[in-house]
């Protein structure tokens, strides 16, 4: 089905009816037979709608106009295919398909109704339509005029007046756009689908359909069917990747490209009819620009013809009006533009014919056939032969080169993976050019070498990693027997070095292999014997903690088991058994740390006790008889229970026991004395009854904060020893938990700024937004527990750093002192450029391979080192593109000779990211520095390339730059040679940024062949990084004295410290072609200059964070 109401390229479009294919037939006028009723009576009825006229034949069966009697409207009918229609999975498809359609209702696209199941049909329309009941019809608009390719054809050549085909594109677009906007796609542009009618308006036949039933037939049959036809299909399409609206806005660029050309991009390709080449042409050529549109114009053609999707444009309406321009806008926003529609294409109504001129031409028409059939059968069939036979030839010949052609390029690759040591996709390459031709001589020999190179690729990596290593063992300890296992595998290496040299590789691989595994067992072995050594080290240490804990008196045994199992674990390592003496001397370390235990709580123990004693000893038993029979029997029984835990060895528990009995003990006697006191009347404080009660009150709260300290309870014993003061504020133990715990609790927070690994000093401090009146380091209290969020700022007063504030919350849960360091990150951009809004990358479309990756790099460094795309020096206001660091490769200049410098391939580096001036300077850029103040040059003369200026005064120029800006000087400077070769290739490897050929440095530079006079900047083509004008123009200054390149790879080369001539770059606007090259190199005495000598400068940044 290759369109609603389409008709079959061999008999024209008639009345209303498009044609259908992407190159398509000339219509011609249609004729018809005597008897054959005249346009309007009805032919067949099928249900509700009356057969009027066939308007063709689509590629799924005939179109018909009828007339819908319940609706009283004309409309066109197309049958669904039979294999479609009774699938019932395919039916259902299409279904769903249908519901999005028919939702589309715009004027610029014909409305598809409703789909029709068929209950009823006569026997005319079943012989007609070749359809039966239970059969689907496509119910659509029928609409009267002529398709895009008819109505071009009354202009000279094919070719639409430009203003013609905006109006038509216009009006094409705005459908699209609108069905886009409804997420469908209709993915078969082409004239034969955009529809004319008489009063000039454009309507989009076959919305989504023909490409939806093409893909049924294609399932159903099992046959690969590419949704499009092939002129107007986007390189996606011909890929079979997903299509979107830009597959859309592509075939759209095709037909107004087609509509102003009168061709069709790559015609002679797709006459070829081969799917291969015209695959392979689509995606990697780009067509010619169209010669009767601007270059504006070609420009946007081109990008909407881009091979990637993304890089067209976002709308159909956003590419037809950067093909109009502003003046076409204007017009849009006033009226809209209708399309002239051929005089000659009138339909038969208007224009009716008389039934004897009909008689007539039949007779004619059948005479003249009888004739011809006679005359000229046999004719016919030796001609159709004869063609058959050639294109069956030219077809075995293309397919024949093509072939050649294929397995040539494979081996290129294979001899380019080799040299590039891959040969695994070297293997790949050639096996490949096996596949297509097994006897080929030259892919035997490349395979002979791929075998060769992948022995070597496997064995070298493995004798350097067997030398490595058993270099390194080297290194091990040569006791417990690991020096005659170095010595053995030395020897083994040196014989596999000898096979080696004997290109004996595969033996020598095994012996390589075998040292390697060697290797890790041996490297395992002594990680295991540096693990027991370390492990006899931590029982060695755990024996003498023992011995200082005083375990070798408390706890005898324990330590004399584990020295025995020390001394057994040395006797096992002498063996080398070096597991089995790590596991003896953990073990040991584990007594020891049994030992060691066992001694601190029998010391702990007899402390607690010691304590109780000494209170105890301040007490009168009677009293707490007499006044606290109760509490002192439960202290007692504490002091019991924590002798029989000693006894058991529950250390810490016996001494929880101690400090609980000296607890109830001290409270035992506060509540004999207050007891006491009340049985004997009231107690003045002064007495000496009132000084024991607070003393004794005193002492109970400072064994309360001993016991605290004892646990780190360092809050507790703040709150009792305060206790104790109250009661006794001359206690001396009061007094110094007090100030322990004051001392503990203290939390002193110093606040550091650091840049990189250095702190510095002189950094403002905001604690919850509080500023600080002492600068970095300064020390702060805070309180424990408490989240503060402490902020740090640092603008140094000299220099073009800047800095970007930091911020970051801070909380001890501890007391102690703290040391907060505050990391500040370098800000990359200088404080002197200013940000342009809106900046844009460069478009890709017309430029040479490696651009796109270079934008790439561009992007990458806008979004990672937060630099903005284009900046503008904030004073003299000149434009700055961001070229990122990286590399490229210079190669030798064809012809240039020895004499201009070394001819040999080596590595360029840019190691930092750049401000390059986006143009080179121009007449209002040196008046604006050089003569501040002074009348702007008026109309176009200021957008001139300043020219006829010494090297001297561009860097007088540069110097100048630096004071109005005012940064340090050589912040503005010349580019070096390295840093303007690179920006002017913005990743390309080519001698123009646009290619390789003349026609493609006309499109990116004014040179000789431009007229021999300077241009306005910024008119030409700008390279992947939006630099313009990098070739011809004028000449451009580098920074570097002129001298031979060194042979080595460079990086961030600046040439020689002095010389005599300063090196010129890019050509001008008299350079011959040879000269205006990216890899041309020129040089000039510093005080001299040429007419066509300009310069363009560059920002240096800081070194990057």
């Amino acid at each position: 089905m290759r369109g609603s109401q389409n008709a079959n390229p061999d008999a024209g479009p008639p009345e209303g009816t498009p044609s259908s294919g992407g190159p398509e037939a000339t219509p011609q006028p249609t004729r018809r037979l005597p008897g054959v009723p005249r346009r309007g009576s009805p032919i067949g009825r099928l249900d509700r709608y009356v057969l009027l006229r066939q308007l063709g034949a689509g590629g799924f069966g005939a179109v018909y106009r009828a007339r819908d009697e319940v609706a009283d409207i004309e409309v066109a009918l197309k049958l669904l295919p039979s294999f479609v229609s009774q699938n019932p999975d395919e039916l259902a498809s299409v279904r769903e398909n249908f519901k999005l359609v028919a939702k589309l209702r715009h004027p610029h696209i014909a409305n598809v109704l409703h789909l029709h199941e068929v209950e009823y049909v006569d026997s005319v329309a079943e012989s007609a339509l070749g359809v039966s009941p239970g059969d689907h019809l496509i119910v659509m608009d029928y609409v009267p005029g002529t398709t895009v390719l008819a109505w071009r054809r009354q202009f000279a050549k094919g070719r639409a007046p430009v203003d013609e085909a905006l109006a038509v594109a216009m009006q094409v677009a705005e459908g699209l756009d609108y069905a886009h906007s409804r997420r469908i796609v209709h993915r078969d542009i082409k004239p034969g689908n955009v529809m004319i009618t008489p009063d000039g308006e454009v309507r989009i036949l076959d919305f989504g359909l023909a490409a939806q039933i093409r893909a049924s037939m294609s399932q159903i049959t099992h046959t690969a069917e590419v949704s499009g036809t092939p002129a107007y299909m986007s390189p996606e399409q011909w890929a079979g990747r997903p299509q979107g609206p830009a597959s859309d806005q592509y075939g759209l660029a095709v037909l107004f490209y087609e509509m102003v050309a009168g061709a069709v991009p790559f015609a002679s390709t797709f006459e070829s009819n081969n799917p291969e080449i015209m695959f392979q042409t689509v995606r990697s050529e780009m067509p010619q620009p169209v010669p009767g549109l601007t270059r504006a114009q070609n420009r946007a053609l081109l990008r909407a013809l881009s091979k990637d999707p993304r890089d067209r444009f976002a709308s159909c309406a956003d590419f037809v009006s950067a093909l109009g321009g502003r003046q076409w806008r204007r017009r849009l926003a006033n009226a809209h533009p209708r399309v002239s529609h051929p005089p000659d294409r009138l339909t038969s109504e208007a224009r009716p014919a008389a039934a004897w001129q009909i008689v007539l031409r039949t007779v004619l028409y059948l005479g003249l056939l009888a004739v011809s059939m006679l005359a000229g059968a046999l004719a016919v069939q030796r001609v159709r032969a004869w063609q058959r036979e050639q294109r069956e030839s030219a077809r075995t010949q293309q397919d024949a080169d093509f072939r050649r052609s294929r397995i040539a390029k494979l081996l290129d690759a294979a001899r380019a993976a080799l040299a590039e040591k891959a040969p695994e996709k070297a293997g790949a390459a050639v096996d490949r050019a096996l596949a297509m031709d097994p006897e080929n001589t030259d892919a035997k020999a490349l395979q002979r070498d791929v075998i060769l190179a992948v022995s070597l690729a496997e064995v070298i990596p493995a004798r350097s990693e067997a030398e490595m290593k058993w270099k390194r063992a080297q290194a091990f300890e040569r006791g417990e027997g690991f020096g005659e296992v170095i010595d053995r595998n030395l020897a083994v290496l040196a014989a596999a070095n000898m096979l080696y040299e004997a290109k004996e590789y595969s033996q020598a691989l095994d012996r390589y292999r075998q040292l390697i595994a060697e290797f890790e067992r041996v490297q395992k072995l002594d990680a295991v014997r540096q693990s027991a050594r370390r492990d006899k080290e931590s029982a060695a240490a755990a024996r003498v903690r023992t011995t200082q804990a005083g375990a070798d008196e408390t706890a005898a045994e324990l330590v004399a088991g584990a020295v025995n199992l020390a001394e057994s674990a040395q006797r096992a390592f002498d063996g080398g058994e070096f597991a089995e003496a790590s596991k003896l001397w953990i073990t040991a370390c584990a007594e020891f740390a049994k030992a060691e235990a066992s001694a601190k709580g029998t010391q702990a123990i007899e402390a607690a006790r010691q304590r109780y004693d000494a209170e105890a000893a301040k007490i009168a038993p009677d009293l707490l008889q007499a006044y606290g029979a109760e509490e002192w029997a439960k202290v007692k029984l504490a002091m019991d229970e924590a002798t029989h835990l000693a006894i058991e060895g529950n250390w810490d528990e016996a001494v929880k026991k101690w400090n609980q009995a000296r607890l109830g003990l001290v409270a035992a006697h506060v509540q004999a004395l207050e007891r006491k006191a009340k049985a004997a009347g009231p107690v003045a404080p002064d007495s000496p009854e009132g000084a024991a009660l607070a003393a004794a009150r005193a002492a109970q709260a400072v064994a309360k904060a001993e016991v605290a300290k004892v646990g780190n309870d360092w809050d507790s014993v703040l709150l009792f020893s305060q206790e104790a003061l109250t009661h006794d504020a001359e206690s001396e133990r009061a007094r110094r938990l007090f100030a322990e715990a004051q001392a503990a609790l203290r939390v002193k927070t110093t606040i550091v700024a650091v840049v990189g690994d250095k702190e510095i000093t002189g950094a403002r401090v905001l604690i919850n937004d509080e500023p600080l009146l002492a600068a970095t380091p300064t020390t702060v209290d805070m309180e424990k527990g408490r989240e503060y969020r402490v902020a740090v700022k640092y603008e140094p007063t000299a220099g073009d750093q800047r800095f970007l504030p930091a911020q970051t919350t801070f909380m001890a849960d501890k007391p102690g002192d703290y040391v907060l360091r505050v990391v500040l990150e370098r800000a990359a951009f200088p404080p002197d450029l200013v940000e342009v809004a809106g900046a844009e990358y460069a478009l890709l479309s017309g430029l040479a391979l490696g651009g796109r990756e270079a934008q790439a790099r561009q992007r990458d460094a806008v979004a990672n080192a937060r630099l903005p795309l284009e900046a503008r020096s904030a004073r003299a206001g000149i434009v700055f593109r961001l070229v990122p660091a990286g590399e490229f490769v210079r190669r030798p200049v064809p012809g240039a000779g020895a004499a201009v410098e070394a001819q040999a391939e080596r590595k360029v580096r840019v190691s930092r990211h750049l401000y390059v001036s986006r143009s080179e300077i121009t007449v209002s850029h040196w008046q604006a520095v050089m003569s501040p103040g002074s009348t702007p040059p008026a109309g176009e003369e200021g957008e001139l390339p300043k020219a006829g200026v010494t090297w001297e005064e561009a860097d007088a120029f540069c110097r100048s730059l630096c004071l109005v800006e005012g940064v340090p000087a050589g912040s503005y400077r010349l580019p070096t040679e390295a840093e303007w070769e690179y920006s002017c290739r913005a990743g390309t490897q080519t001698p123009y940024y646009t290619g390789e050929t003349e026609g493609d440095l006309r499109a990116a530079a004014w040179y000789g062949a431009s007229g021999g006079a300077p241009h306005p900047a910024r008119r030409l083509l700008p390279n992947a990084w939006g630099l313009c004008d990098t070739l011809g123009n004028a000449w451009e200054w580098c920074a570097d004295w002129s001298a031979a390149l060194p042979l080595a790879d460079l990086t961030d080369y600046a040439g020689p410290e002095n010389g005599t001539e300063r090196i010129l770059r890019g050509g001008g606007w008299n350079s011959p072609f040879a000269e205006t090259r990216a890899d041309v190199r020129s040089a000039l005495n510093p005080a001299t200059t040429l007419p066509d000598v300009g310069f363009r400068i560059v920002r240096a940044l800081p070194p990057a964070p």
